[in-house]
């Protein structure tokens, strides 16, 4: 199944050949409102569903149809999907068009670029995902003591090196708790505990944070990953 799929319905690409027709359809109008503001899937008349796939609706400013809402996601097709949307919708291609149609077209070449690197991610995936649960998370939040001075003890000794092979050998680990957490937290969306979510996303900002460290300090040695 796409995962952009709720993308195309929103968009409502099924059956056209032209995003002239797209730019006319009253229903796509509807959906751009002033500034960047945007309501990305129309109600029906009971306000429950998606007027296109008929998929639930918990509120129409999501950008996906609550079908989709899962962390696990086939990034070959997801890929491969945010290609063909952009053939449809980039900017380029309505060059001589008119100024509503090359309007339309940035808004929605902008909106999928956003919706793949939300999806490309797992930690902004995870985020996300969480969000549209109605869960976020609490700054304030506590994690346990062992791992905050674990994470500490990393960052100090990526910090006070400039030994390439150590700095490898550092990311390499810290990748390895970084597949960990992705399948943890996966595990746990199937599962429904949200709470657990929480810790393990909390838990994957930090080792994130650790990687691009890391990452920054090799290609300022001029070693590119």
């Amino acid at each position: 199944m796409s995962i952009l799929k709720p993308v195309k319905c929103i968009l409502s690409i099924h059956n056209i050949r032209s995003f002239h027709n797209l730019s006319r359809n009253a229903k796509v109008k509807s959906v751009i409102a002033s500034g960047s503001s945007f309501k990305y899937c129309s109600k029906d008349s009971q306000g429950q569903n998606c007027w296109k796939c008929g998929a639930a609706k918990r509120n129409c400013s999501d950008l996906f149809c609550s079908e989709y809402e899962k962390f696990d996601i086939d990034q070959t097709i997801l890929r491969n999907e945010y290609r063909r949307l952009q053939s449809h919708l980039h900017p380029d291609k309505f060059t001589n068009r008119s100024d509503e149609e090359k309007e339309i077209s940035a808004d929605y070449s902008s909106l999928v670029n956003k919706a793949y690197n939300c999806l490309l991610t797992p930690l902004k995936r995870a985020e996300h995902l969480l969000r549209l649960y109605g869960n976020h998370i609490n700054e304030n939040q506590p994690l346990d003591s062992n791992f905050l001075m674990e994470m500490m003890e990393l960052n100090e000794e990526a910090e006070n090196t400039n030994d390439p092979e150590k700095l490898k050998g550092l990311n390499m680990k810290n990748k390895k708790e970084i597949d960990k957490l992705i399948l943890s937290i996966e595990e746990s969306f199937k599962q429904k505990d949200l709470e657990v979510v929480k810790q393990l996303i909390m838990k994957l900002q930090y080792y994130s944070s650790l990687g691009h460290r890391i990452n920054r300090t090799l290609r300022e040695l001029g070693i590119v990953d």
